[in-house]
């Protein structure tokens, strides 16, 4: 199982990220289940085969994602995120502006630590 974010793609409408059908997309690396989902199972925060996709963002300081909302149907399963290298937040209320990039003061952050799981 794979998904695809709808409202950042040409075409598509806020909302109308799908989930793929198992074959549809790559399967997950065996190094990805390797270090970072057996961990996981091992340790008792998720039960075995739980998790049905892996994203990796990779950011050079200073960079973001683009503020977005996600739909609600996202989170109908927990999102689990681990952050590897630097800490970081979630930051909420944000406003953007390109061409020199900005970012607003945000309305609440959520810290997350370097080398530590959260649950969205």
């Amino acid at each position: 199982e794979g998904g695809e974010e709808g409202g950042g793609n040409r075409g598509r409408v806020p909302g109308g990220e799908k989930l793929f059908p198992k074959g549809e997309v790559d399967p997950i690396p065996e190094w990805i289940r390797e270090l970072i989902i057996r961990p996981l199972e091992i340790d008792g925060l998720i039960t075995k085969n739980w998790i049905n996709s892996a994203v990796i963002n990779d950011y050079k300081p200073g960079g973001c994602i683009v503020s977005h909302i996600d739909p609600p149907h996202l989170f109908e399963r927990p999102i689990l995120s681990v952050t590897f290298f630097s800490e970081s937040a979630l930051s909420f209320g944000c406003k953007f502006s390109f061409k020199p990039m900005r970012v607003s003061t945000p309305m609440a952050q959520v810290p997350v630590w370097r080398d530590r799981k959260s649950v969205v």
